[in-house]
């Protein structure tokens, strides 16, 4: 029994599609990510995404990446560190600071579908503090 497969939504034709990877197209990912998914209502194409934006991100940017997700599945924090890149030893020191550190430095085999699911459906809410 091996690893599930990754495979694409089954989205019916008059959905309509966007190229997240063309020009402009950052900000309006950034727009659309920063809609709470949790007060849309959930679609009923694929069960593992709520909006037509995370299908359509997955699809369009997530699955024609190759690799589709990094191989790096684990947080190397030395290594990281031993780079002496000010943005990376500051996203580092967060990372301890919040203590995501050794959640994300636990060594495992992970799924690729589901880590790319993740950043499919990944937000963040601004508002948050703490």
């Amino acid at each position: 029994m091996g690893h599930p497969r990754v495979y694409a939504p089954n989205v019916p034709d008059f959905v309509q599609r966007a190229n997240y990877m063309g020009t402009g197209m950052t900000k309006r990912v950034k727009t659309l990510r920063s809609e709470d998914p949790r007060t849309q209502q959930q679609v009923m194409y694929d069960y593992r995404f709520r909006t037509l934006f995370q299908i359509d991100f997955y699809t369009t940017v997530i699955l024609t990446r190759n690799p589709m997700v990094i191989k790096s599945q684990w947080a190397k924090w030395k290594e990281w560190k031993a780079h002496n890149k000010p943005s990376l030893d500051r996203a580092v020191d967060i990372c301890a600071r919040i203590g995501a550190s050794e959640i994300m430095s636990f060594k495992h085999d992970w799924n690729t579908d589901i880590v790319a699911q993740f950043y499919a459906t990944l937000y963040v809410d601004s508002e948050c503090t703490g």
